[in-house]
């Protein structure tokens, strides 16, 4: 989190941290979301999926993360997803890079006009 949100106590809510899988699938943090996944599963001796690994990283990231989602499977990752070890220091580096590779707004796209 940035220091000076904390030094306020202001917390940052994740908004759709599942949206580059759901909403632009195809961009350059699929590949590197696949293998972070892969590696994840094998820590854990259990799957992790590609959406629990968004999850963990919005988390890791300090936020907080609240589903606006009404589907049962969706809430089932999301729980899981509090459940798996946390990324390596590493994986995290990655996965932020290769999201800004190619950053896109899904929410408030009038935002970028």
């Amino acid at each position: 989190m940035f220091p000076v949100l904390q030094e306020h106590g202001i917390h940052i809510e994740a908004y759709g941290p599942t949206s580059p899988l759901t909403k632009l699938a195809g961009g350059p943090l699929d590949a590197v979301v696949e293998k972070v996944a892969k590696a994840a599963s094998a820590r854990a001796g259990s799957p992790v999926s590609t959406t629990q690994v968004l999850l963990k990283l919005a988390q890791q990231q300090g936020a907080v993360v609240i589903t606006t989602s009404g589907k049962e499977w969706r809430m089932k990752e999301q729980l899981a997803a509090g459940g798996i070890a946390d990324l390596t220091g590493e994986e995290v580096a990655e996965l932020k890079a290769a999201g800004a590779e190619k950053p896109g707004r899904v929410f408030m796209k009038h935002m970028d006009e």
